[in-house]
C-alpha cells in the first residue's frame, strides 16, 4: 500500500508469518525464484521462507519482489484475526492512522483467508504440498 512506500516502512518485511496462495507462488517463481527457495509447508499452510527473522525478498533495505509480491504484503497491515472472525489492522504498524477498512477490502480480506484454507484443506487431503 502506497504509504509503506511513501514512508519507506519495512516493519511488515520481519518477524511476520506470511501466508502464500499458489497464485502467489507461481507469480514469484515468473520471477526466476524456486518456490523451495522461498516457500515452506508448515502443519499444510504454505508460509514465505524467513531468514534471521527476514522476508525472503528483504535485500538491502528494501522489496526485492516488488510488484510480485504475494498478496498478504500487498494487504498489510490490514489483516484476518480468525480467533475472533475479524479484520483488523495489525498494531505493529506504525501508520495505521493511515488506513482505513473499508466494507470492499474486508470483503478482500475475508476472500483472502477462506482462500487460504482452501488450499490447506487441499494439500492435507491429496498430501499435495
Amino acid at each position: 500500500m502506497a504509504p509503506c512506500y511513501q514512508r519507506n516502512c519495512v516493519i511488515c518485511c520481519h518477524g511476520q508469518v506470511v501466508p502464500l496462495l499458489e497464485e502467489d507462488v507461481n507469480r514469484l517463481v515468473q520471477t526466476g525464484h524456486y518456490d523451495a527457495a522461498f516457500a515452506k509447508v508448515i502443519s499444510g499452510w504454505k508460509i514465505l521462507q524467513t531468514f534471521d527473522g527476514r522476508c525472503f525478498f528483504f535485500e538491502n533495505g528494501r522489496c526485492t519482489a516488488g510488484e510480485f509480491r504475494p498478496k498478504a504484503c500487498q494487504l498489510a497491515p490490514i489483516v484476518y484475526n480468525e480467533e475472533e472472525d475479524k479484520v483488523e489492522l495489525d498494531e505493529r504498524c506504525p501508520h495505521l492512522e493511515d488506513f482505513t477498512i473499508t466494507p470492499e477490502l474486508e470483503t478482500v480480506i475475508r476472500d483472502f483467508a477462506r482462500a487460504l484454507v482452501k488450499e490447506r484443506e487441499y494439500r492435507e487431503r491429496t498430501g499435495n504440498f
